[in-house]
């Protein structure tokens, strides 16, 4: 349900609530208590239809660079897995039979391509195939 931004804004004061600015949109979240230690890991294999990929504005994703937008969701309707680097999606992938098919947006570092070959032996025991986009 859409408001008023200064509606918004009376309702944000009135809550515990923290903020920081990503390029130049502001984010707002209540702490839940984690230890912020934690750190996010190198490599994430997200699902199709995974909620990061859902719960968000398509065209304001933190997660998602606009010009992959089509990359993630066809016209279609389908939401392939993604592959998430560094906190943000550098491609997609697909279980083969004997590998992990990986199709990137754009160069990978040499540490950010290990980060991405460990997590598929840690959860498949499978190579990754790298495919061309």
């Amino acid at each position: 349900m859409k408001k008023p931004q200064t509606q918004l804004r009376r309702l944000l004061e009135q809550l515990p609530c923290q903020s920081f600015v990503c390029g130049k949109q502001a984010y707002y979240y209540i702490e839940n208590g984690l230890d912020r230690a934690l750190a996010m890991p190198a490599c994430v294999f997200l699902a199709g239809f995974d909620q990061l990929m859902l719960g968000y504005e398509k065209l304001d994703s933190l997660y998602l660079p606009r010009e992959h937008l089509r990359g993630i969701f066809n016209r279609a309707g389908i939401v392939f897995p993604a592959l998430l680097v560094e906190g943000a999606v550098a491609g997609r992938w697909k279980e083969e039979k004997k590998a992990i098919a990986v199709t990137l947006f754009g160069s990978l570092s040499a540490r950010q391509k290990k980060a991405v070959l460990r997590g598929a032996e840690a959860c498949w025991n499978k190579p990754v195939e790298w495919m061309a986009l």
